[in-house]
Parts: structure tokens; sequence; C-alpha cells
């Protein structure tokens, strides 16, 4: 889904699985590629919208501890960053490969119609007809727009969020209702869930990571 409250940026990879999970009441904002320097720097990939997040003063959390950003500065699509109490590689090591996190409740309020990527992991996936087609395993992070994994009675599907697409997003309800268009669907597909042609229509709804 387009829309997303961030500056520009440049273009993500094609894709950026998420092999990880935060902990229960806490978000991904990055994710620690390896240590830089003489000095316990980490060479981090966002995972956020808000660039704000690595701001000097900041704090993120590691491993359930919460550290406070020193600098950060951009490198090669990565951000170089420093925590306080972090000052030799050695101390940096155990580190690696870990995501950095925010409690839930510190994410800053989006616009309408807009949803942050982690809500809509775990939501059920229905047709307009109704038909249920799984549920939202993980979500991947393409240049053209994000794609949401699926993965039910019908196997494992690519869903991508643009708004000819997906048709309403109930978040209090967790559902989330498709336009069932030809070659979305696996071949072994009920014959009760309808095919129809794809349409062309304005884009609605945005997510953003945190």
């Amino acid at each position: 889904m387009p829309g997303s409250p961030a500056s520009p940026r440049k273009p993500r990879p094609p894709f950026r699985p998420r092999t990880q999970e935060p902990p229960a009441g806490y978000v991904a904002v990055g994710r620690i590629a390896g240590r830089w320097g003489v000095q316990g720097e980490f060479k981090v990939d966002p995972l956020t919208d808000f660039p704000g997040r690595f701001e000097p003063g900041s704090r993120l959390w590691l491993m359930g501890t919460p550290y406070t950003v020193v600098s950060a500065q951009e490198h090669q699509g990565r951000l170089l960053v420093r925590f306080a109490g972090v000052d030799t590689p050695e101390q940096a090591k155990p580190f690696a490969g870990k995501l950095l996190v925010v409690p839930e409740e510190e994410l800053p309020p989006l616009p309408a119609d807009t949803y942050y990527r982690y809500q809509l992991i775990g939501m059920d996936v229905a047709s307009t007809a109704g038909e249920p087609l799984g549920r939202v395993a993980e979500l991947l992070e393409t240049v053209a727009n994000d794609v949401l994994v699926v993965r039910g009675p019908l196997g494992e599907f690519l869903l991508p969020a643009i708004g000819d697409v997906v048709r309403a997003i109930d978040l209090p309800g967790r559902r989330i209702t498709i336009e069932v268009m030809e070659g979305l669907l696996p071949e072994a597909l009920p014959a009760a869930v309808p095919r129809k042609g794809r349409r062309r229509g304005a884009k609605q709804g945005g997510t953003s990571s945190s």
C-alpha cells in the first residue's frame, strides 16, 4: 500500500524478509548488520519510516536493555550507529543480527487509512465474496510496494499491498478483504471464489514502518 509519513529515502533492496520477531509489546525499528570501526559502532539496517528514531539522544531497546543513541550517520545504504555504553568492538560483538526495538506505546499516530506494518501480521485474509484465504504471515518490502505473504488453505501466495487488490482493512476485527484477480491465487482455487479481471483505480490506504 502506498503512502508513508516518512521523508523520501533511497530505494530498498527487492525484498527484506524478516526472520526475527520483536518481543511482545515492542516493534522493530532496525536490525544490527554487524560491527564497524574500533569504537563499538554498529552497521544498522533501518526498519522504520521515521529517521528521527536514530537521532542522538533517542532511546532504543536491544536484547531487553535500553540504549541511548550517541551518533548515527548514513553509510552505503545503512546507518552507522553508536550507543552510549558500547565503546569497543568486543562489547558490540554479542549484538550482531539482533533487532532494535521500541515499545508500541511510543509509536507516533498515523494518518487515516495508514497502518504500521506490524499491525498487519496475523490478520485474516478473505475475498470480497467472504471466502477465507489465509492469514498474513510476514511482510516483504519491495521498491514498488509492500507485499503480504499469506498462508492458508490454498497454500502460500504473495499479496501486493495496493488499492486495486486490498479493498478493506478492519484493524479491530483483524481482517483484510481483497479483490481476487486473475493469477493472484494458487491454481487450486475453490470454485466458490470468483476470479475478476484487474481494474484500474486509485490506490488506497498505506503502511508504515515504526
